[in-house]
């Protein structure tokens, strides 16, 4: 008796799930046929649809590959993704062609579909006056071979200057459970999380939100401009001087 190996059966489920995610985001390809003709992705296109792509992608995140485009490719050698993205048995696509397209697509079509997909969850989850929305910053490094920009990380400047890695930080906001934020920082004066994490919660808009963000946000000018704002600011760093006003 031949038994499914816990790679086929989690192909299958997570290709049932990723059925329902499309499902939900339009049916009868409706969004997708009017974001593709909106953003103009699909012309000149006969390969690698920006729909099939974002189906190559989703497929990936859900079954927990490595990203890339050798990955991708071998995809279409997997009957449960072939199911799902409802495309013929016999086709195939190279890696050199998949990486081609996803460096030529505007990354705008990405960025459309995930703010579509984020107002349907919040549908979903249900509207609440007040949500509990976290804001924490990550850097990203990379050889400054591959990176012509960024900022660099080290305790002085001969050792800035010797670096050979550029990084990018990335601060990103959780609405509840969803991401809505991310804000990318390329400048050395963004290196901490001062400025950068300050940036994001400035921009946040409603007022009745409760804010949880890491500690390194200790200057006071930020919380100064958050309290013009009418946010409430609960805390702040042990030992900071407090004037009471009646």
């Amino acid at each position: 008796m031949q038994t499914k190996t816990s790679f086929e059966l989690k192909d299958k489920e997570m290709s049932q799930t990723a059925k329902s995610l499309i499902d939900m985001i339009g049916s009868n390809d409706e969004f997708f046929s009017l974001l593709s003709s909106d953003l103009g992705v699909d012309n000149y296109v006969k390969k690698l649809p920006a729909k099939e792509l974002f189906q190559v992608c989703l497929f990936s995140i859900l079954t927990e590959r490595d990203s890339s485009s050798r990955v991708f490719s071998n995809f279409y050698d997997n009957y449960f993704f072939r199911h799902f993205a409802e495309i013929p048995s016999t086709k195939r696509l190279s890696h050199s062609s998949i990486a081609e397209r996803i460096r030529q697509i505007s990354p705008d079509y990405f960025k459309r579909i995930y703010a579509f997909v984020v107002d349907k969850f919040q549908e979903l989850l249900g509207g609440k006056a007040q949500k509990l929305c976290i804001y924490d910053s990550t850097t990203l490094s990379i050889s400054s071979k591959l990176l012509g920009f960024g900022m660099t990380n080290g305790r002085n400047k001969k050792e800035q200057d010797n670096n050979t890695k550029k990084s990018i930080k990335l601060t990103i906001g959780f609405n509840e459970l969803i991401p809505n934020n991310v804000i990318f920082h390329k400048e050395q004066s963004e290196v901490g999380d001062n400025l950068a994490i300050s940036k994001a919660l400035l921009r946040h808009i409603n007022k009745d939100d409760i804010l949880v963000f890491d500690a390194g946000v200790q200057k006071r000018e930020t919380f100064a401009k958050m309290s013009q704002r009418n946010f409430n600011i609960k805390n702040l760093k042990k030992g900071s001087k407090k004037k009471k006003i009646k």
